[in-house]
């Protein structure tokens, strides 16, 4: 989904709330409630990154190659092979993971949320669970842990991946739902995968 005006009232997070994961179906209205959300933090979601077509990926996030790891393997982008290939070259899924980096660098020098618009939404499931496992290793690690982050997703199997704070449900026609995850920041299982289409945290607020 495209970003919008942050037409819709956003409801109040809670300071301490510092991952916060939106979920619903596509039109269900995730975007203009990131959006409203992203306005109350004093910031607009940010340009897609631009890249240089012919150098690698690994090349274009500053001068300091160690750095440069740590935000491609914050978001489970771990293969030499793909760090050393120039973006246009990447899969759908992979150029999507490369531009996450890209943003949580520039979020983390400039002290901004983290916004992200459709988490995951060009992932498989696999994918998407080692992604979203890896950022929330990341942001809960303490060179992450300066670094707010407000997600929207379809997928509601990496709530369990990411194990964020606060957890909104969007249903067209519907005010936002809110439910504080009490596992908020735990080690994720692997269960969350096929156990169930939702994960623990997740099914317990549906049921409410």
């Amino acid at each position: 989904a495209s970003a919008a005006a942050p037409d819709v009232a956003a409801p109040h997070l809670p300071s301490e709330c510092r991952v916060v994961l939106i979920l619903g179906a596509t039109g269900a209205g995730k975007s203009r409630l990131l959006a409203a959300l992203a306005s109350q933090a004093g910031m607009t979601p940010p340009p897609p990154p631009r890249w240089a077509r012919d150098e690698a990926v690994v090349s274009q996030f500053g001068d300091d190659p160690a750095a440069a790891l740590r935000w491609l393997t914050a978001v489970g982008l771990n293969s030499v092979p793909l760090w050393c290939q120039p973006y246009h070259a990447l899969s759908t899924g992979e150029a999507c993971r490369a531009a996450l980096a890209r943003r949580l660098q520039t979020a983390h020098a400039r002290g901004t949320p983290l916004v992200v618009d459709d988490l995951c939404q060009h992932v498989d499931t696999l994918a998407a669970a080692c992604c979203a496992a890896a950022l929330a290793r990341h942001l809960r690690s303490e060179a992450g842990c300066t670094t707010r982050a407000l997600l929207a997703s379809s997928h509601a199997s990496i709530a369990g991946w990411l194990q964020p704070d606060l957890v909104i449900f969007c249903e067209a026609g519907r005010p936002p739902r809110l439910v504080r995850n009490s596992a908020a920041g735990a080690r994720p299982a692997p269960t969350h995968l096929t156990s169930s289409p939702r994960p623990p945290c997740c099914a317990r607020a549906a049921a409410r």
